[in-house]
C-alpha cells in the first residue's frame, strides 16, 4: 500500500504518491509496483472531451489518471474489481 494525497496544480489535480511507483511492462501487461529508489510523484487526472486532453479542476470529476510507464508509453489507471487484477 502506498500513502497518497490530492495536490491542486495550475495543470489540475494530481495524486500525489508518499512512494515512488513504476510501471514495468511485463510480456503483454504491465505492473504497478513500488520502487526502489526515488521519491513520491505526481499523477495528473484527466479528461478527454473531443479526443482532446484536459486536467481536472473539481473534485466531482476525478476519474482515471495516467502514468509514465518504464518503456515511455502513458498508460491510463483506471479502477477496477480486484478479482480482474493478477498476483
Amino acid at each position: 500500500m502506498i500513502g497518497f494525497h490530492l495536490e491542486r496544480h495550475k495543470q489540475g489535480i494530481a495524486l500525489a504518491t508518499e512512494a515512488p511507483i513504476r510501471l514495468e511492462p511485463i510480456e503483454t501487461y504491465y505492473r504497478y509496483e513500488i520502487a526502489d529508489r526515488g521519491i513520491g510523484q505526481f499523477l495528473d487526472f484527466y479528461k478527454v472531451i473531443n479526443g482532446k486532453v484536459y486536467g481536472v479542476f473539481e473534485d466531482n470529476e476525478l476519474g482515471p489518471f495516467r502514468m509514465l510507464a518504464m518503456d515511455g508509453r502513458y498508460l491510463p489507471y483506471t479502477k477496477v474489481a480486484a478479482s480482474d487484477c493478477g498476483d
